[in-house]
């Protein structure tokens, strides 16, 4: 019997050699060796350490005092640490603002001597800040001090996302007054305390664009040429209807006396009297905003969106106006003004930075905490002591601030 042959298998392949990383061929090998060589030969010195433990090394800085001992304003004061072993070079100092938990940011020092430095607290708002300094050649950061810094401002009234905040007035205890809508649709006239709590006012089915408190009365204008009295929970009473019928009246203002000074889209500031009648004085431009404090009505101007400025005009004893006189150029496009005891006055301006600036009563025009408060102000109203109200209209992030501005008293 012939035996079945077995079938062919295929040659196996002979794995190829492993290589070891650190096998190298004769070529590099022999480089290798050269570097190597090479290397051995050189002379490093006696140490192989950067560091020289021989170097100069300067004292720790010491803080012994804190000023101000009160409020300090985030991003806005000034504050002044005595002590010894700081820079007189201000760069070689880092005086960092810390809460020990991972909260940190650096002030922003002004001057320095070996004894004192003048640094700008950090935007860090927080009361478990404290303080210390670096110094650059010491090693080890000074001793810290407890430092809080107090918010410039706080948000107001717990408005919504879906809200816009229009006309807006204060009494002197903080009570305040805000035209509302959501939406797009008009929510009247809200009141909120001065913990920010809010209730129904007065209700409306339009905005209002402009508000004011004459008395114990509330009065406001809604693009109409008419002006009226919103009584709480009542209906809106007709004071005075005016003319060309034209007339979009957006802004308001109360003296002392029971009268009432409108503008709008016309070039004429319209004064009605606390019997109702009406009388007109000729201005430069049409009116955007307008404010009442000492005998002086406050104007902001405005042609077209260009030509912004801030008008003053002397009041008579019976309530009429004298000449306006320009006071001050605004940079942009002026929205609303407040004005403090002292006569300093905050004009909101159309803009997301330093979107409020104070006027002083010689006219010099300065940013309200530049790089610290954000816009557009679409509103101002004074509240109690030196707190001011601003309505901050940006896109999507409606929001009512409450803003320190360390000012006694309001108008």
């Amino acid at each position: 019997m012939t035996p079945t042959p077995l079938p062919r298998r295929s040659p196996r392949r002979a794995a190829p050699p492993l290589r070891s990383p650190f096998m190298l061929r004769p070529a590099r090998l022999g480089l290798a060796l050269v570097l190597v060589a090479t290397l051995a030969a050189c002379d490093f010195g006696d140490g192989a350490s950067l560091y020289d433990p021989d170097a100069p090394r300067s004292p720790a800085p010491v803080i012994a005092s804190v000023s101000p001992d009160g409020i300090v304003l985030a991003g806005v004061d000034v504050v002044v640490l005595e002590g010894q072993n700081f820079s007189a070079t201000p760069a070689e100092n880092t005086v960092v603002f810390d809460d020990a938990l991972g909260a940190s940011a650096a002030g922003t020092v002004l001057s320095a001597t070996a004894t004192r430095l003048e640094v700008r607290a950090p935007n860090l708002p927080s009361a478990a800040l404290r303080v210390r300094v670096a110094v650059r050649g010491a090693p080890d950061y000074s001793n810290a001090v407890p430092l809080p810094l107090t918010p410039a401002f706080v948000s107001f009234g717990e408005i919504g996302r879906t809200e816009a905040v229009h006309g807006l007035a204060a009494d002197a205890d903080g009570t305040l007054y805000a035209s509302l809508e959501n939406e797009g649709r008009a929510l009247g006239v809200t009141r909120f305390d001065p913990s920010g709590g809010r209730a129904d006012y007065f209700a409306s089915t339009f905005p209002w664009a402009a508000l004011a408190r004459a008395g114990d009365d509330l009065v406001g204008v809604r693009r109409v040429r008419a002006v009226f009295r919103l009584p709480e929970g009542g209906a809106q009473q007709v004071i005075a209807a005016l003319q060309p019928s034209s007339l979009l009246l957006v802004a308001i203002a109360a003296g002392p006396d029971g009268s009432l000074y409108v503008g709008g889209n016309a070039p004429t500031i319209y004064r009605v009297a606390p019997d109702g009648s009406s009388s007109e004085t000729p201005f430069p431009t049409a009116v955007r905003a307008l404010a009442f404090a000492d005998g002086t009505l406050f104007v902001v101007g405005t042609n077209a969106g260009a030509d912004n400025r801030l008008y003053s005009l002397p009041v008579a004893a019976d309530g009429t106006l004298g000449a306006p006189t320009l006071l001050a150029d605004l940079p942009v496009a002026g929205t609303s003004i407040a004005v403090a005891a002292d006569g300093t006055l905050f004009v909101g301006l159309e803009r997301a930075v330093d979107p409020v600036v104070q006027v002083s009563p010689s006219g010099a025009v300065t940013p309200l905490y530049p790089g610290v408060l954000t816009g557009p102000a679409t509103g101002l109203a004074y509240g109690a002591g030196s707190q001011l109200y601003m309505v901050r209209g940006a896109p999507g992030t409606p929001d009512i601030l409450r803003v320190e501005t360390r000012r006694e008293g309001a108008h």
